[in-house]
């Protein structure tokens, strides 16, 4: 019981955090968010020493989710007690063939650029490791995704995306002729 306390009150207060920080995100937003994970990562440990490592891990990802969706559920009940003046809708613009065009190509070229590009770099990076080759592909495959996908988040969050797509498609350059030589 002790052990429940000890993984349950951390995890409480974790997500009580980077609840506040996402609704107060000018007051003291930054320090709350370091505070939350921090809090969510003594959570993971003692839910590691409560069920073990499996388990543990389980518990520590299911238990924050279900405590922010009770958050989000008493938060909407307590919200629906004010009344609002009633918006204005504006209809949406009609979608351009240019920005459809544009849209399709960035598609393409997260899935299929990034994609190709982050696979050149993850094998070129598990080649240099000194381990049977078995273990490099399995290294190569939990690698893979990992690089596309912080390379995929770099592009959209990036105000210039030219420059992820340039560095990336250098990193891709590299790695290939390094595979080849």
């Amino acid at each position: 019981m002790m052990l429940f306390l000890m993984a349950a009150v951390p995890a409480l207060c974790g997500v009580g955090c980077l609840f506040h920080s996402w609704k107060s995100a000018r007051k003291h937003g930054r320090s709350l968010v370091i505070y939350g994970w921090l809090l969510l990562l003594l959570s993971l440990l003692s839910w590691i020493q409560l069920a073990g490592a499996e388990y543990g891990v389980v518990f520590a990802l299911l238990f924050p989710a279900f405590l922010a969706w009770l958050m989000i559920v008493f938060q909407r009940r307590k919200g629906r007690r004010k009344t609002s003046a009633p918006r204005t809708v504006q209809p949406m613009p009609a979608p351009s063939w240019q920005g459809i065009g544009r849209n399709i190509a960035r598609f393409l070229w997260l899935f299929a650029g990034l994609g190709v590009a982050m696979l050149l770099v993850s094998v070129a990076l598990v080649m240099q490791f000194p381990f049977a080759a078995n273990l490099n592909l399995a290294s190569a495959l939990l690698l893979f995704p990992l690089l596309w996908a912080a390379t995929v988040c770099w592009f959209l969050s990036s105000r210039n995306p030219w420059k992820v797509s340039l560095l990336s498609t250098v990193a891709a350059l590299v790695s290939s002729l390094w595979l080849l030589v």
